[in-house]
């Protein structure tokens, strides 16, 4: 088969690879769309350590069943989503249905070869049928949706009807629908993407700002009871604690660097709590299928398809200039 495979830093060339080899319980599927992640873009520009050369990157994916699998219910050429973080079913985190902090966890496209591919392998029991009226090019945001709704789930305590979500990429709009969701009215977004800023507004942002303009950000976002951290830098950590609110909550889901920053003594005097917030179980992926069944045309908005052949030109766009790209998809 044909595959996209990441050979060196910044450098993904299409090669001939071995066809997927099952075990018991596996499945293989014919790769219908397979979304370019930010971590696989990571992964590209040598910034992601679970990510090394030679390997078939690509989590995100929808395919097509290649046989029957009798114990989902599912039949032979039938397109399904799939859930890749894959936790060992072993240990008390997977017993609890922690699976995203399994410390065995493997990832495909990481740790396993991915949906860069014309085919790839799955477990059974990771395969979701596609809810009724949703394409393959809207489901393969089930992935990154999951993510936002496992930071809405962090957060759902606080019940906040105000929340500042930094950053518009992928996750972020996929947070802000996911907060939509349960309830968050008054969403303010920061970025420095005016492209992306546009498609937050049509997803429900209340209001858009400028990431440069931290006293711009501080005027009209200060002191809200949620801020999300999509990007994951020490500037931005600086910002999120510094527009938190006394007794405000700070998920951090974005990875970018390792860099901390902000006023520490801020964290103390105004009581702040900062949680992490990694991957997502498998409630938080079946609710993202539905909530993309309910968004379905916004969803599938989000998304464009590129042929597998031009990996090599998409990876560079994302990495250097994106543009209004929210998720980029590849086909095989």
């Amino acid at each position: 088969m044909q595959a996209l495979v990441f050979t060196a830093i910044r450098q993904v060339e299409m090669q001939d690879y071995p066809e997927p080899v099952v075990s018991d319980g596996d499945v293989v599927l014919k790769v219908s769309a397979s979304g370019v992640c930010g971590s696989d873009v990571d992964g590209f520009l040598g910034r992601s350590r679970g990510r090394k050369p030679p390997l078939v990157m690509g989590h995100e994916f929808v395919g097509t069943l290649t046989r029957d699998v009798p114990s989902r219910g599912l039949k032979a050429e039938q397109e399904v989503a799939v859930l890749p973080l894959l936790g060992c079913s072993k240990c008390d985190f997977c017993a609890s249905g922690k699976t995203n902090l399994c410390p065995n966890r493997k990832l495909i496209g990481m740790n396993l070869p991915g949906a860069f591919a014309q085919y790839v392998s799955a477990p059974e029991w990771a395969l979701y049928s596609l809810p009724e009226g949703v394409s393959a090019r809207a489901a393969v945001m089930a992935e990154p949706l999951a993510n936002g709704i496992h930071v809405a789930q962090i957060a759902s305590s606080r019940k906040a009807k105000r929340a500042f979500v930094i950053g518009a990429g992928t996750i972020g709009m996929c947070v802000i629908l996911a907060l939509r969701d349960v309830g968050c009215e008054d969403i303010l977004v920061s970025d420095v993407n005016t492209e992306r800023l546009k498609i937050a507004k049509s997803l429900g942002a209340a209001e858009t700002l400028d990431a440069r303009d931290s006293e711009g950000c501080a005027r009209k976002a200060g002191g809200v009871e949620l801020v999300v951290d999509c990007v994951g830098m020490g500037a931005t950590r600086a910002l999120a604690i510094q527009m938190a609110g006394i007794s405000g909550l700070i998920v951090s889901i974005g990875l970018h660097d390792g860099e901390n920053g902000g006023e520490a003594r801020d964290i103390v005097t105004k009581e702040l709590t900062i949680r992490g917030s990694y991957g997502y179980t498998a409630q938080d992926f079946e609710a993202a299928l539905d909530l993309i069944a309910r968004n379905a045309p916004a969803v599938e908005n989000l998304v464009s398809l590129e042929p597998l052949s031009k990996g090599q030109q998409v990876f560079e766009r994302l990495s250097q200039n994106p543009g209004a790209a929210v998720k980029i998809a590849l086909t095989p």
